[in-house]
């Protein structure tokens, strides 16, 4: 009767013993990866973040290139308003308006013309994007990405040289 009490005693250690190392292995798997998973998943969502600011900025550079044309055209002045830009340019109002937090909309400051200085604004974005700055077509051709602040004070300066 005592063999068999021992036994059971042992059998019931083991059995303590493989649920805990049960516990330990799946606590250590779901600690390891599961935070690579939270990376992986957070490098996809940066990497598509990045993907939709290099279309951005590649749309920049094309609608530069149709405000070149519109100049060379129309004696070196630029479209009067946003929406002869979109009408001669082709553009989607989209691009104006944005598409909610993804991509903030851009304003359009007409009334400027090729001989006005290249530090003036052209297009600027209406809000921060995801890192708090902002992306502005100067009317130079140069594509940055300012601070909200900087943007205010170029859009500032740009209407200044307006009149």
């Amino acid at each position: 009767m005592n063999a068999k009490y021992r036994h059971s005693r042992s059998r019931g250690f083991l059995g303590v013993l493989l649920v805990l190392l049960l516990a330990v292995g799946t606590v250590f798997v779901l600690y390891f990866f599961g935070g690579k998973k939270k990376s992986y998943v957070r490098t996809l969502v940066d990497s598509k973040q990045t993907a939709a600011d290099t279309v951005q900025t590649v749309n920049l550079t094309g609608v530069y290139h149709v405000l070149l044309q519109y100049a060379a055209v129309h004696d070196g002045k630029f479209p009067a308003s946003a929406e002869e830009l979109m009408r001669e340019g082709g553009l989607a109002r989209e691009f104006f308006v944005g598409t909610g937090s993804k991509q903030p909309g851009f304003d359009y400051i007409a009334g400027q013309n090729e001989r006005m200085p290249r530090s003036n604004l052209l297009l600027y974005q209406t809000s921060a994007g995801r890192d708090g700055k902002s992306k502005v077509l100067r009317l130079g051709g140069k594509i940055e990405m300012l601070l909200p602040a900087a943007v205010r004070g170029a859009v500032e300066q740009t209407r200044k040289n307006l009149k």
